[in-house]
């Protein structure tokens, strides 16, 4: 199974190498993940329902333009494509995002909200955390799915570069 080497990937797909039990695993797992994906407690309802809904339309939007990709390429294989692909996307984009996080974190509660590190023990976060934290999530979501389109563009063009 791979799980970082997103190229690796592409050329097992590419020369049909992929087994349907390899994708059966990228399947289980991608749906497991779902279940940890993003999700917001604790907040206010009216951030609670912006997530849901502009996470329900950036899903759809994300799930068209990969779906076109492949369409648009050799139109073959979406699901046996779409699970391993947004599986190594997903985990490469997770260990970026973590890494990226700790730096930007630290300037924005230094320097953005440095009231919230007197209440840490409290467990309190703040409206304007709360908004921050969604919209990295979004943002994160985007990439998310241009990354999987231009994966899914490599794939069904067979070129890697």
């Amino acid at each position: 199974m791979i799980w970082f080497n997103l190229k690796k990937l592409e050329r097992k797909i590419i020369e049909d190498e992929l087994s349907d039990k390899e994708t059966f695993t990228y399947f289980l797992l991608t749906s497991i993940g779902g279940i940890f994906g993003i999700s917001s407690t604790n907040y206010q309802d009216i951030l609670v329902v912006t997530e849901l809904i502009l996470t329900f339309v950036i899903t759809i939007w994300g799930s068209y333009i990969i779906f076109d990709a492949n369409q648009k390429g050799d139109g073959k294989d979406f699901f046996k494509r779409v699970f391993p692909l947004a599986w190594v996307v997903a985990f490469r984009l997770m260990i970026f995002t973590i890494i990226a996080l700790i730096p930007i974190t630290f300037v924005f509660y230094i320097f953005i909200f440095p009231d919230t590190l007197n209440h840490l023990e409290s467990n309190i976060t703040s409206s304007n955390e709360a908004w921050l934290y969604l919209i990295l999530s979004l943002v994160v979501f985007v990439i998310f799915y241009l990354q999987l389109k231009n994966s899914f563009k490599r794939v069904a063009s067979k070129t890697i570069l």
